[in-house]
C-alpha cells in the first residue's frame, strides 16, 4: 500500500514541469505579439551595437590616416627645408635682405614649436644665416631694419621659447656637478644659443636668457678646445692610421665648431656692453687660452704648442682667437696671459711680423732684411699673409697700448723694433701689387707703429731710447709721417695726431722740468737736431694742434 503511494506521488512530481511547458507553450500560442516584439527588439541592440561598432573602428582609421597624413607632410616639410638651406647659404647679403622680409619671417616663425622636431632644427641652419647676415651688416640702419622684423615677426621670441624648453628644470635635490650642466652641450642647443646672441646683438637686448647664452657658449668652448687639444696630442703619438684617420676627424670636426663659436663671439663682442652681458659670469680667457698656442713658432719649444696635422689648416682658428683677444683689451692686463710668462708672449707673436714685413717689396728698399737677426731660413719658408700680419699686429699693438708691461720686454727684440720704425714710413704703393693693401691699412700701419713705439720708449731706459729714436732714426720717421699721403685727410691727420702725441710722450719728457729748471738729456737734444735736420715740423702745418718744439 506504501509503495503504491510513493509511486504515485512520484509519477505527480514527474508531471508537473511537462504540465509548466505546457502552460509556457499555450501561453506562447495564446500571445504570439509578444514574442515577436522580444526578437525585434534583440535586432534593434544588436544593429545598434553594430553600428557604435563601426563608429569606433572609423574614428580610430580616421586618427590612424590623420597621423599619416602629418607623418607624410613632416617628411615633406623637412625635404623642402632640406633643399632650402643650400638655396640661402649661396645667396648674398642683399639676396638676403630683399628675400626674407616681414611676412616671410612671420611664416618662418609659426614653423617653430618646440624646437625638436626634424623640420625645425633643419630651419635652424636657414634662420642661423639670415641672423649672422643680420650682424655683419655695416650700415646702422640696415642692423636696425633686421632688428625690427626679428622683433615684430616673433621669430627672436620663438628661437628665444625653443631655448627655454631646452632649459631642464631645477630638483631639489640636485648637486652642482657638471652632469647637469651636460645638456648646454647639445648641439642644437648650442645652435639656438648662437642664433639668440645674433639676433640680441643687433637689438641690444638684455634678458636672463642671454645669460644662459653666454654660459652655453663658454662652456662649449671649454668643451671643444679640451677635445681637440686631447686629440691632437694623440697624433704626435705611435697610433695605427686607422686611429691617426679617427684623430682627423674629430680634429676637424672641432675645429669647425669652434670656427662657428669663435666667429659669434667676435662679431658680437665689438662693444663692451655686450661682452658684458654675455660673458660677465664666464672665464672665457682660460676657455680661449689655449688656442693662442696653435701651431706655435718651432722655435720657442713652447710646452703648450698645439701642433695641427699637415692636412688641417689651423691658423683660421688660429687668428679668430687673437682677434677676439684684441677685442678683449680687458683681458689684456691679466697675468699669466696666454698661460706663459709676460716676456714668452712678445716672442710668440713677433716672428709673424717681422716674417711679412721682410718678404715684402717695402724691405728691399731699406734693405732691413740683411740686418734682421731672425733665423734666415724660417724667413724663407715661412708663407705668412697679410691678414695674418694684420692681426697679430693688432694685437701686440692693443697688448702694448693697454697694459704697459709688455713694452719692456720687446728690448731684447731688437728685429721688432727695427721693423716698427720701418712701418711708421708704411706706403702701400710701394708693396707688391698681390698683396692689395689698400690706403686706409697702409694709414692704419704706420699709426700702430707709432703708437707701439711710443709705448717702448716710455718703458725703457735711456740708453734704448737713443737706440731707437737716433739710431735707429724713429725721430726722423715721425717727420715723414704727415708726408707720405696716399689715403683720405682724415686717415692722414689720423697718423700726424699720433705722431704728435708720441713726440708729447716722449720727447717733451725728456725735457723735463725740475725745480723749474730745464734739464736737457742728450738723447732729447740728438732727437731735435734729427729733426730740425728734416725740416722740422713744417709737414705738421696742416693739423692746427701741431707744435714747435
Amino acid at each position: 500500500m506504501s509503495e503504491q503511494k510513493e509511486e504515485e506521488l512520484s509519477d505527480h512530481q514527474n508531471k508537473k514541469p511537462r504540465i509548466t511547458e505546457l502552460q509556457d507553450e499555450e501561453a506562447s500560442v495564446s500571445n504570439p505579439q509578444s514574442q515577436q516584439e522580444d526578437t525585434e527588439h534583440e535586432d534593434v541592440v544588436e544593429a545598434d551595437n553594430l553600428l557604435v561598432q563601426q563608429d569606433v573602428i572609423k574614428l580610430v582609421v580616421t586618427i590612424s590616416n590623420g597621423k599619416s597624413i602629418i607623418e607624410q607632410q613632416e617628411k615633406l616639410n623637412l625635404i623642402t627645408a632640406g633643399q632650402m638651406v643650400p638655396l640661402v647659404r649661396k645667396m648674398n647679403s642683399k639676396q638676403i635682405k630683399a628675400t626674407f622680409d616681414m611676412p616671410l619671417c612671420v611664416e618662418l616663425a609659426v614653423q617653430f614649436n618646440e624646437g625638436k622636431t626634424q623640420t625645425e632644427l633643419e630651419l635652424l641652419n636657414v634662420v642661423e644665416i639670415i641672423a649672422k647676415c643680420a650682424s655683419e651688416q655695416k650700415n646702422q640702419k640696415s642692423k636696425q631694419n633686421f632688428a625690427d622684423i626679428f622683433t615684430e615677426s616673433g621669430l627672436q621670441s620663438a628661437i628665444g621659447q625653443c631655448i627655454h624648453n631646452q632649459i631642464p628644470e631645477p630638483k631639489l635635490d640636485d648637486e652642482e656637478n657638471d652632469d647637469n650642466n651636460m645638456w648646454m652641450l647639445d648641439d642644437d642647443v648650442l645652435q639656438l644659443a648662437r642664433i639668440y646672441c645674433y639676433m640680441t646683438y643687433i637689438s641690444n637686448l638684455d634678458n636672463p636668457l642671454c645669460f644662459f647664452c653666454g654660459l652655453i657658449i663658454c662652456r662649449n668652448v671649454n668643451f671643444n678646445v679640451y677635445f681637440l687639444q686631447e686629440q691632437c696630442k694623440q697624433l704626435l703619438k705611435s697610433i695605427s692610421i686607422s686611429n691617426k684617420r679617427t684623430a682627423e676627424r674629430e680634429i676637424i670636426e672641432y675645429t669647425k665648431k669652434l670656427t662657428e663659436i669663435l666667429t659669434l663671439i667676435k662679431f658680437i663682442s665689438e662693444e663692451i656692453q655686450q661682452r658684458h652681458t654675455l660673458f660677465h659670469h664666464c672665464d672665457l680667457d682660460s676657455d680661449l687660452g689655449p688656442l693662442f698656442h696653435i701651431n706655435c713658432p718651432p722655435d720657442l719649444n713652447c710646452p703648450h704648442s698645439i701642433v695641427f696635422p699637415l692636412s688641417i689648416d689651423g691658423e683660421p682658428l688660429h687668428l679668430l682667437t687673437l682677434e677676439i683677444y684684441t677685442q678683449f683689451f680687458e683681458f689684456l692686463n691679466r697675468q699669466n696671459l696666454f698661460q706663459v710668462d709676460d716676456n714668452k708672449v712678445v716672442d710668440h707673436l713677433a716672428p709673424v711680423i717681422i716674417t711679412f714685413a721682410s718678404n715684402t717689396s717695402f724691405w728691399r728698399k731699406y734693405s732691413m732684411k740683411k740686418n734682421l737677426s731672425l733665423n734666415q731660413q724660417y724667413l724663407i719658408s715661412s708663407q705668412t699673409t697679410l691678414q695674418q700680419f694684420l692681426v697679430y699686429l693688432n694685437l701686440v699693438h692693443n697688448l702694448f697700448v693697454y697694459c704697459d708691461r709688455y713694452a719692456s720686454y720687446v728690448t731684447s727684440n731688437s728685429d721688432l723694433i727695427s721693423v716698427l720704425v720701418a712701418l711708421t714710413t708704411f706706403n702701400q704703393k710701394e708693396q707688391k701689387q698681390d698683396l692689395d693693401i689698400g690706403e686706409i691699412i697702409a694709414a692704419k700701419i704706420r699709426e700702430q707703429a707709432i703708437e707701439i713705439i711710443s709705448e717702448i720708449c716710455q718703458s725703457c731706459e735711456e740708453p734704448f731710447q737713443k737706440k731707437i729714436l737716433v739710431d735707429m732714426k724713429f725721430a726722423q720717421s715721425l717727420t715723414y709721417a704727415a708726408g707720405i699721403g696716399g689715403g683720405s685727410e682724415e686717415e692722414n691727420n689720423s697718423v700726424i695726431l699720433s705722431a704728435l702725441r708720441c713726440f708729447d710722450e716722449i720727447i717733451d719728457e725728456m725735457n723735463g722740468e725740475v725745480k723749474y729748471e730745464f734739464v736737457h738729456s742728450k738723447v732729447y737734444s740728438d732727437a731735435v737736431e734729427m729733426i730740425e735736420q728734416e725740416g722740422g715740423f713744417e709737414e705738421f702745418d696742416s693739423v692746427k694742434s701741431g707744435r714747435n718744439l
